[in-house]
């Protein structure tokens, strides 16, 4: 799943579950729901470290702070505090760090170590899709959808 529908996921699940100390683990747990779900993945259609890969990557990071931002100013506008959506959405992103060392190594050619999380991070998702970035799409859309009616209905 893209940075992007991980950060949307991340503050809608503690918009829901307002209490942080529920919310917030969830919102890390969310990650790796989402990556179980068939989904779009860069590597699919392009090589790690071409001009086509890193664009995507810009674009979805670039995107994902937005999410970030935007969330953090709706949420402080409908009562929640400031900081709970945006540390939602930054912890439904954040597993995917683990991915940088993976993404290095690619890039000069090198053998990856897979130490267990990355393990099980890699294993749950199976259903890496070329074609996985209309799924995207609609998740976003619909979560999206589903977190303005949280915070504004």
């Amino acid at each position: 799943m893209t940075a992007t529908n991980h950060a949307v996921f991340g503050a809608l699940t503690v918009a829901v579950i307002s209490n942080p100390v529920i919310g917030l683990p969830l919102a890390l747990l969310s990650h790796f729901a989402l990556d179980s779900l068939p989904h779009f993945g860069a590597h699919t259609i392009a090589e790690p470290g071409s001009r086509e890969f890193n664009s995507i990557l810009i674009f979805d990071i670039t995107l994902g702070i937005c999410v970030i931002l935007v969330v953090g100013l709706a949420g402080s506008r409908t009562g929640y505090p400031w900081w709970l959506l945006p540390v939602g959405a930054i912890l439904g992103m954040i597993p995917d760090l683990m991915w940088l060392k993976h993404y290095r190594n690619d890039i000069h050619g090198e053998e990856k170590h897979w130490d267990k999380v990355r393990h099980v991070h890699k294993k749950i998702q199976n259903w890496e899709l070329s074609w996985g970035w209309i799924i995207e799409i609609i998740w976003y859309v619909a979560t999206v959808g589903i977190l303005s009616q949280v915070l504004f209905a």
